[in-house]
């Protein structure tokens, strides 16, 4: 798809294990002459273990691409769940011995003179089981017979065991510490350093365009070898999807953005509503932090008192003066020999206007009580 627009002679981060992009780091390398060794010398049995996508199946066939089929003898086993009955029943399909229709015991016995035969010719039978993690742990016991054949000198049986981490653990098992005692050859395979993983990314490059081709910036690479984790099937799953990306875009080289989407798309996550409300909200958040101010600002003012109307606006206001305490008045006799003054009328009410029978004293009140106690005497009406 992406080929010719990146100038690609190939696909270079294909997902299937393909031994001409072989890339061999350190334990690569060291599983690598692992099996070789393992098999060239007769040594029986090798283990290699290793996280998923770290490249083990790789390691297998870029190693039988190289083995000369006249001198070595494959059984591949890919599902390992598997009986000891029908493991048998596998090996002999693929090696061409007919005893499929026959009894374990006849099965076995016809497994063991192939391979005396084979190495009377000096040819090598290999059995190499993938995912070994998944072999019962019954069919791993009984399996250690094929092992044990062997020469003076040298086994007639070489077998590849591959598997994850935890076939590490399954072979601690107290029932298969025989088993573990016969690995002549233990290696695991480790994931990529972000140097080596830098490596790994620019050696599939240059093998699938045969020349210098800036297809990734650097940020995009950084952000590869950090979220793959140095897993080679990680890197390849990412630089696959980002070039099929780019291109969709017309666009090269590929640049953190596209990777950051192909990320995103990859780890998965519920869809973003086609509807921006960032473009809503913002506005609302401003409009709202406004609106706080001015309140805020108006209950901080001081109350102003409202203008008086015009209607009472020339109207005088009258000041109350307190009443003065009442204080008796001190009795004024005039000199003997001398005739009173002439003062005012005493405020007599007038008679009623048809004789009540009722004397002029018993008209005037009486004199009235001040709240401090105090009696104030009426003024012109003193006894004479």
């Amino acid at each position: 798809m992406y080929l010719d627009f990146f100038k690609f002679k190939k696909n270079p981060f294909h997902i299937t294990p393909d031994p001409d992009f072989l890339f061999l780091s350190p334990s690569h390398q060291d599983a690598y002459t692992s099996i070789f060794w393992g098999i060239q010398q007769r040594k029986g049995l090798v283990a290699v273990t290793g996280e998923v996508g770290v490249g083990k199946t790789t390691i297998l066939r870029s190693y039988l691409e190289g083995a000369d089929p006249e001198r070595i003898r494959t059984v591949y086993i890919f599902h390992a769940a598997l009986s000891f009955g029908k493991l048998m029943k596998q090996i002999v399909s693929q090696l061409g011995i007919p005893a499929v229709d026959k009894g374990l015991p006849d099965i076995i016995d016809r497994v063991f003179l192939y391979l005396a035969d084979e190495y009377k010719n000096d040819r090598r039978v290999v059995l190499i089981i993938d995912e070994a993690q998944n072999l019962p742990v019954e069919t791993l016991e009984r399996f250690r017979m094929l092992s044990n054949r062997e020469t003076s000198q040298e086994k007639l049986l070489q077998v590849i065991l591959v598997g994850q981490p935890e076939f590490e653990n399954k072979l601690n098992l107290p029932e298969l510490r025989q088993l573990k005692q016969q690995i002549a050859i233990s290696t695991r395979i480790k994931t990529l350093t972000p140097d080596e993983s830098l490596a790994y990314i620019q050696h599939r490059l240059m093998i699938a365009s045969s020349f210098y081709n800036p297809v990734f910036t650097k940020a995009a690479l950084k952000r590869i070898i950090k979220e793959a984790n140095g897993v080679p099937r990680i890197i390849n799953v990412l630089c696959d999807n980002a070039l099929i990306t780019a291109f969709g875009y017309q666009r090269k080289p590929v640049d953190l953005k596209i990777i950051e989407e192909v990320i995103k798309d990859l780890r998965g996550g519920p869809p973003e509503p086609s509807f921006n409300w960032r473009i809503v909200w913002v506005p609302i958040l401003v409009v709202f932090c406004g609106l706080v101010v001015v309140a805020s600002v108006t209950l901080l003012k001081t109350k102003e008192i409202p203008p008086v109307r015009k209607g009472i606006s020339s109207a005088k206001v009258l000041k109350i003066a307190p009443v003065p305490a009442l204080v008796e008045e001190p009795e004024v006799k005039p000199p003997v020999g001398s005739a009173p003054k002439a003062g005012p009328e005493p405020l007599i009410p007038e008679a009623p206007a048809t004789g009540s029978g009722k004397s002029v004293s018993e008209m005037v009140p009486p004199a009235s009580a001040s709240s401090t106690g105090v009696v104030r005497s009426q003024p012109g009406c003193q006894a004479k």
